[in-house]
């Protein structure tokens, strides 16, 4: 844990430094929770830099042939997608950096447990609000947390939900229900 948050400050300073020395950056990013919360932040901090930045959303789902290969995030993308997908970014405009920037500012007062994409717009919401998803899915009979949380990531909706996040709201009806 301490490496890893050693490792968050060392790309934050980086990134601190491009932006003042006005270097260009480019930011992907998807409608997954963490992605494009992550992309408000980062105009938030960047939004008086003077770097030329620029974006590259990702798509929720690519065409493959007859059928539809679903997209969840940056770590799901190929090499050939990456060079496909780089064909669509756009240049971040100074006024839209501080619009997103007055957004995030707004999310982060409402301090609320959850951060959500409901209809491409990042949200506050309340811890249980994918429980619907575990509710849909679990299984009418006894079974194990990770047999839930595998049939919830695999049978769910596409809501950019983390296994991590399941776990925790399957913990927290245990601790509540005895």
């Amino acid at each position: 844990m301490e490496e890893e948050r050693e490792s968050f400050k060392t790309q934050l300073k980086r990134l601190y430094k491009t932006g003042d020395m006005g270097e260009d950056i480019r930011i992907w990013w998807s409608d997954a929770p963490a992605e494009a919360c992550g992309f408000y932040w980062a105009m938030h901090i960047l939004q008086d830099s003077k770097s030329r930045i620029t974006s590259v959303k990702i798509p929720p789902f690519k065409l493959e042939g007859d059928s539809l290969r679903f997209i969840n995030g940056t770590s799901d993308l190929s090499p050939e997608d990456i060079v496909e997908i780089s064909a669509t970014e756009k240049n971040i405009i100074f006024e839209e950096r501080k619009a997103v920037a007055l957004f995030w500012e707004k999310l982060v007062t409402e301090n609320a447990p959850l951060r959500a994409v409901v209809n491409g717009i990042p949200c506050s919401l309340e811890e249980d609000f994918y429980d619907w998803v575990l509710w849909k899915i679990f299984p009418q009979r006894d079974f194990q947390v990770v047999e839930a949380i595998g049939l919830s990531l695999i049978q769910g909706t596409y809501c950019g939900v983390t296994d991590w996040w399941y776990a925790q709201r399957i913990k927290a009806f245990i601790r509540k229900t005895g």
